[in-house]
């Protein structure tokens, strides 16, 4: 998984190791804007689960959004969704620091605090 800029915005890809041969590339962020701090887990099946948080706008916004995707075997990645949205929190002075966590089973949760600079 990586953060990818186009010259104008970034957005999250992501790409599958599948019987030692990888796959092709995908854009895995619907919303345009920065992608920072990308994580994600893999369960024994072969779904995956990606998180990463995306600054509002510029520097002083007041709002910044941890988002997510899945991956399932057979079918690839869905549309990223908003895990939640952090008011007061710029996503650069003040940014979250998002971890996912997936049991075998392929349940997962997100977590996240609050660093700065």
């Amino acid at each position: 998984m990586w953060q990818q800029q186009d010259g104008v915005s970034s957005y999250a890809y992501a790409n599958l190791l599948a019987g030692g041969t990888w796959g092709t590339g995908a854009r895995i962020s619907d919303a345009q804007g920065p992608v920072m701090d990308t994580h994600v887990k893999m369960d024994a099946a072969g779904q995956a689960r990606a998180v990463w948080y995306q600054p509002a706008g510029t520097t002083g916004s007041s709002s910044t959004t941890v988002c997510s995707n899945t991956c399932s075997p057979g079918t690839g990645w869905g549309d990223s969704g908003i895990v939640a949205t952090l008011t007061g929190i710029d996503g650069y002075f003040y940014y979250p620091v998002p971890r996912i966590g997936m049991n075998s089973d392929g349940d997962s949760f997100t977590v996240w605090g609050v660093d700065s600079m």
